[in-house]
Parts: structure tokens; sequence; C-alpha cells
């Protein structure tokens, strides 16, 4: 009987031989994620698996491989995951996998319903020991934006507007006013922002989704966006003249650097939290 089960709702390429290589690396415990996808990757290799495995269901963005001793449904391994000892969740690498196109849980520009969180995903969420500083806050709002739960995040971000080592609230703020959609209030707040250390990796990220694209207009945003540094004004601009068709090439693109976006800002704002 084999030690591990492998579950994913991703439409993966034929990799089983890779997975079968990475199983036998698995003591009978623990937990195995492989990563999917460009953000698939960039999430669980810059999120610690105590957080990343939070912010969406891991089916969605790697093949999870499940302990055979764990008995729960493919609707019920969201819980499961979470329920389990995080330093049991082993991340275990791809390169045929983290190289495919993953864009099922890209999230919306303007969300118009939040995300079905499962009742132990959020009970674990809300038994973290974060404190209550400025960067714990952030963190709470980081989370909740990718749940889609615009309202409480904004609440969150704003009890600590202006706080914070590199304002993270301020940004997770900025975020929350885009999707609403406010843009001109996003602009507001990503002006309190300024320059922040991630938008180097950001303008090479979104280069290289931009140049994936088959819109003719692709070639044109990616100069205005990351010619001479990112420019999250004209980011902003971006998810306004694509939010209204969310499956055009182009929206998918922005969906795209938005989660890239968000990933890298949640890598930023828990080092932030690690710092006080």
């Amino acid at each position: 009987m084999p030690q591990h089960i492998a579950v994913t709702d991703c439409a993966t390429l034929d990799a089983n031989a890779e997975l079968d290589s990475l199983t036998q690396s698995l003591a009978p415990d623990e937990w195995g994620i492989v990563p999917v996808g460009r953000s698939g990757a960039l999430l669980w290799n810059r999120v610690a698996p105590e957080f990343s495995r939070l912010l969406a269901s891991p089916t969605q963005n790697a093949v999870v491989l499940v302990p055979s001793g764990v008995s729960a449904s493919i609707s019920e391994l969201w819980d499961a995951i979470c329920a389990a000892d995080p330093t049991s969740i082993r991340v275990l690498n791809s390169e045929v996998l983290a190289k495919q196109d993953n864009l099922s849980w890209l999230p919306s520009l303007a969300p118009r319903k939040s995300v079905s969180v499962p009742q132990g995903v959020r009970s674990t969420f809300q038994s973290l020991s974060l404190g209550n500083s400025a960067e714990a806050k952030a963190v709470r709002a980081g989370v909740l934006q990718f749940w889609d739960q615009l309202e409480p995040s904004h609440q969150q971000s704003q009890a600590v507007e202006g706080k914070g080592r590199r304002r993270a609230p301020d940004y997770w703020h900025a975020i929350m006013h885009r999707r609403e959609p406010d843009y001109g209030n996003s602009k507001y707040w990503f002006r309190r922002v300024g320059r922040h250390d991630l938008f180097l990796d950001l303008a090479e990220e979104a280069s290289g989704i931009l140049d994936c694209s088959s819109d003719n207009a692709a070639e044109e945003w990616a100069h205005d966006l990351v010619d001479g540094g990112w420019d999250a004004f004209e980011f902003v601009d971006f998810c306004q003249e694509t939010a209204g068709n969310e499956d055009s090439p182009l929206s998918v693109a922005a969906r795209e650097i938005q989660l890239t976006e968000m990933i890298l800002l949640f890598a930023a704002t828990l080092e932030d939290l690690n710092a006080v």
C-alpha cells in the first residue's frame, strides 16, 4: 500500500515518475507539497507552510502528497492540512510542474463575493498567536484579502494606517481599494506607501507574465508598468482597464500579476512581523 496519495485540482502534465521519486523522500507521517505553476512555486517557496496553507486550498496551487493515514475527502483536505503540525509539511519542488500554467486560482480583480473558507481553516487562522502590532494586523489583512473578504481586511489595515516597518498595512489598504474597486482611493494609499522593497521582484515577475500574454497590447502595458521600475499607479490603471472581462488574455495577465504582488507582499509582511 502506498504511503502517500497524490491529490490536486490542477490540470497537471504527466509527472508521475517525478512525483513517485519525491514521495520516496517523505516520512510516512509527512505531508508533501509540490507547487504547480509560477505563482504556486512563488507562494510555497516564499511563505512558510504555517501561513501559505491558509491563503488558498493547497490543491489549487500544488500537488498534495497526503499521508495514507489521513482519512479526509478532497473537500475536507484544506481543513486537514491546516490541522496538521506545520513542521510535518515539506515543500518538494518539481521543475516540470513549476513551469506549468496554472491559472485556476487567480483572484478576481474586483471580487463580488468572498471565497468559501472551511471552518477548520478559519479556526486555525484565528488561533495564530500574532499579537496586536501593526505588522500583525497587516498579516490578518493579507489573509483576508486572499479570501476576498475586502471589508474585514479593510478594518485590519485601516486600524493601523501609517504604521509598520515598511507600511504593509497601507499597502494592503491600497490593494483593497483597487479591488473594491475605488481606483482613485487606491492611488491615494499607494502614494502613502511610496516605494516598496518588493517592487524590484514584482517588476521582473510582471515582465515575464506579460511576455507570455497573447494580447497585442501586452507589450505596451509592459513598457508602462515596468520600464524604469514598477509603477503601482499604472497597475491601478491596468486593473481598471481589464476588470470588465476577467477571462480575456490581458485580464488574466493582470490577475496573475495581482496574485504575484499579493504573495510578495504577504512574504514581506511576515518578514516585518518577525523583525518586531
